[in-house]
């Protein structure tokens, strides 16, 4: 019922990463399934700076857009761990997107991408009401939208 295009979305973030001479990987575009565990083992391995996720969800019993950022609180490295990337990917959102935030929620055993990882890592979970009107255009705006918050997130975590 809805979907979220996201060649363009994708587009963008490799010309920008390639300009910041970041390597990046989108998991979603990958011709097999990847669990959870997985992906953040490969970015464990290779020593990622950071692994943001992104979990859309749409639900009937939402009245609004909601966002709940997942992070892993037992991760801790003095200068930019899991609970600050979580923060900052908050702030960016919230920049970006009109959404009601839910909080902060510290990783469980079922969130592979976040509790396993041994970098900071962090997911945001927004929650939209079946009841709103995503049309092409709408999905398009949000899709600029999350695109220039990856790109902020891209440059706040190189100047780390």
């Amino acid at each position: 019922k809805h979907i979220f295009d996201v060649s363009e979305f994708k587009q963008r973030l490799y010309m920008y990463a390639e300009e910041q001479n970041v390597r990046l990987f989108l998991t979603y575009e990958q011709k097999e399934f990847y669990e959870q565990k997985q992906v953040i083992a490969f970015a464990n391995e290779i020593k990622a700076k950071a692994v943001l996720g992104l979990d859309i969800i749409w639900s009937d019993t939402a009245s609004d857009c909601e966002l709940e950022t997942v992070y892993n609180s037992e991760y801790f490295i003095q200068d930019y761990g899991s609970a600050e990337l979580a923060a900052d990917y908050t702030k960016a959102i919230a920049a970006q997107l009109v959404v009601s935030f839910s909080g902060f929620k510290n990783a469980e055993e079922n969130d592979s991408l976040i509790y396993d990882a041994t970098i900071p890592a962090a997911n945001a979970r927004i929650t939209f009401p079946e009841s709103i009107n995503m049309k092409e255009q709408n999905m398009r705006k949000f899709s600029e939208r999350f695109a220039h918050t990856i790109e902020k997130m891209i440059s706040q975590i190189m100047l780390r």
